[in-house]
Formats: C-alpha cells, structure tokens, sequence
C-alpha cells in the first residue's frame, strides 16, 4: 500500500470514528465519566505526591548535610525513608494541631450559647408577651394548625428527606474513602520514586529522540524546583498571615486570635475559599458569644486580607520564584479568571517557568545575533 492509498484509509477511518462518536455522544461521555471517576483517585494520587515531595526534599538534604557533618555511613535510601516518614508526620501533627484547636472552641461556643439562652430567656418570654406575637396570637396560630396534615406532608416527605441524607452520607463516606486511596497511592509513589524515575527516563530515550527527551526532562527539572521553591514561599506567607491576623484580633480585643491565626495560616493555601472559610469560621464563633464583635471581626479580616493580598503575597511568594509583584498579580488575576482555584494554585510557578524558558530562548537568540545579553541597557 502507497503513501496515498494508507493517508486515503486513515481519512476514511478517521471521518467514520468521528461520525460514530457524534451519533453516540451521549455514551461516550458517559463512558469518559466513569472512566474519570476510577482514575481520579490514581490523578489526585500523583498530585499529592508531588506536592508532598516538597518536604520530603528539604529534608532529604537536610538530614543528608548533617551525616556528612558527622561522618555517618547512614545509606542514601535510609536518609529518604527517613525524610518520607518526617514529612507524612509533619502533615498528620498539622491536621492535628488544627483539629486540636478548633473542636474545644466549638464545644465552648455552644457551651456559652446554651448558657446565654437561659440566661435571656425571661427577657425573651417577656418580648413576645407584650408585643404584637402575644399569647393571644400563639394560641390562634395553634387553633388553626391541621396535625393531620402536617403528619401526612412529614410522611410523604419522609422516604425523599431519608434518600437525600442517605446520598449526602454516601457522598461524604466516598469522598473519604478516595481520599486515603489517593494518600496511599501518593505514599507508594513516593516510596519507589527513584526507581519509576528510571522507568520513565528509560521509556522515553527508548520511544523517542534522545533531544527532545532531554529538553521535555529539562522543563520538567524546572517545574519541580520552581514548584518547590513557590511551596516554600506559600508557607512563609501563610506564617505571615496568620501572625498578621492573631495580632489584629489581639489589638482590636477580639476572642479566638490565635484560632482565626491558626485557621488563616492553614487555610491560606486553598485560595479565595480558605480564605472564606477561616472568615466564616471566626465569624459565626464570635457572633455567638457578641453579635456585635462578630460583626468587626469580619471588618477586620477583610481589611488585613486585602493588605496581605496586594503588598505582601506579591513579594514574599513571588520574589520566591523569581517574579516580580506585577507579574505575580497579573498571573493569579489570569489563571483564576481562566481556570478558577486550579489556575490560582498553579499560575505562578507555571508563569515563573514560562518565564525561565522564554529568557533562555530571548538570551540564545541574542547570542546567535553576536549580543551579550547583559549589555543590553535600558535608554533613558
């Protein structure tokens, strides 16, 4: 068969997949879903290890410099067991220290609540007796009510109410269950790091041209160090932040300062809705106890944000990577109106990549046109 005759069938066979996708596309997404649904805890797997490969590095090198400091004949492959053990328990004292926090001071929120109602409940009876909601009103409102009726609506509702817990029980059990799929998957990965390092080199200087391979694992070195540089800066930013905020519920005599600190710090890396949720969380705790300083603390929260967010997150995460505060502010405003909170996590050091590779192309190209790239100057 000629090279005609085989692009001929190849159009053929394309044109023909095409319209049997197009009549059964309703199937095929579906397929494609289920499909998702099965490997997105094997995705979401590989995603958290690569995040927590961050800590297993710094320590890693860490441990690595202090055996050499002591003569210590430690083997390398104990030293990562090592930094891979003191990484997942960093991650299990933090969700720890979290949980520790906040249960005892929702536990003594509803405590003061329950105390606040006895304490105001005559003054509350008194309210409605005298006002316009007055015994009279209650009693007719009573008088009116059909039991049979409402027994009736609470038993047709009953089977829609039970289904609808059920599958909000499901959900969350689920998602639970995904979760520590993709911990263990993440833990395995980890594990065997460098040997499916080697797999994967192997695979692709086996499959493909040895210079596009080097380039392609040259990026990919660049990616990993500009992440792990990013993650580093994100969690000095996060210790900022949450001193920032402890200190100004301290100043303006707001209670739980050091839980809402505590909460923003933690919740800082989850953009835009941790953010919401710590605010959230100090609000209602708050409120219940002074409605009026629940009120002040969401001014005040809202206030230090807006400081953090456009003078000091620029420069701490993005002097990290290597951008400059306008970049950094130009990258999150792009990738979270493009791609929402993913665009957020991942703008800055995507565009700190980008970055890199374009100055060694614009550098290159100046070298190829006999132009030093540092004798270029700025006219005045």
């Amino acid at each position: 068969m000629d090279k005609k005759t085989r692009q001929a069938a190849g159009l053929i066979a394309f044109g023909i997949t095409f319209y049997v996708a197009l009549s059964n596309y309703k199937e095929i997404l579906y397929m494609l879903a289920q499909v998702g649904s099965v490997i997105a805890p094997v995705c979401s797997g590989l995603l958290l290890a690569f995040i927590i490969n961050v800590p297993v590095n710094a320590f890693e090198a860490m441990l690595t410099k202090r055996a050499a400091r002591k003569d210590s004949k430690a083997s390398q492959r104990k030293i990562y067991l090592i930094s891979v053990i003191l990484s997942v328990m960093l991650i299990i004292l933090i969700f720890a220290v979290i949980i520790g926090l906040v249960i005892p001071e929702v536990i003594r929120s509803v405590s003061n609540v329950i105390v606040m109602i006895r304490t105001h409940w005559p003054e509350w009876v008194q309210f409605i007796t005298e006002s316009q909601f007055g015994s009279s009103f209650i009693t007719d409102q009573l008088q009116n009510l059909n039991i049979d009726n409402i027994i009736t609506q609470i038993t047709n509702n009953a089977s829609g109410t039970v289904s609808a817990l059920m599958g909000t029980v499901t959900g969350v059990f689920s998602g639970i269950v995904s979760g520590f799929v993709a911990f263990i998957i993440a833990l395995y990965v980890l594990l065997d790091k460098k040997r499916l390092s080697v797999q994967f080199r192997k695979f692709l200087y086996a499959h493909f041209n040895t210079e596009p391979v080097d380039k392609f694992l040259d990026v990919c070195s660049l990616v990993q160090a500009t992440y792990s540089k990013f993650l580093t800066g994100q969690c000095v930013e996060a210790v900022i932040l949450g001193t920032l905020m402890a200190v100004a519920f301290s100043i303006f005599g707001l209670p739980y300062a050091g839980l809402i600190g505590a909460l923003t710090a933690v919740l800082s890396f989850v953009p835009y809705i941790g953010a919401f949720i710590s605010c959230a969380i100090g609000a209602v705790l708050i409120f219940l106890s002074d409605p009026m300083q629940g009120i002040i603390s969401i001014a005040v929260y809202q206030v230090v944000q807006f400081i953090e967010n456009q003078f000091i997150y620029p420069r701490v995460v993005g002097n990290s990577v290597g951008l400059s505060p306008l970049w950094t502010l130009i990258a999150l405003l792009v990738g979270g109106g493009l791609f929402g909170i993913l665009g957020i996590l991942f703008a800055i050091p995507l565009t700190s990549v980008v970055g890199t590779l374009l100055g060694r192309e614009t550098d290159e190209r100046l070298r190829e046109k006999n132009i030093r790239p540092d004798s270029v100057k700025i006219s005045r």
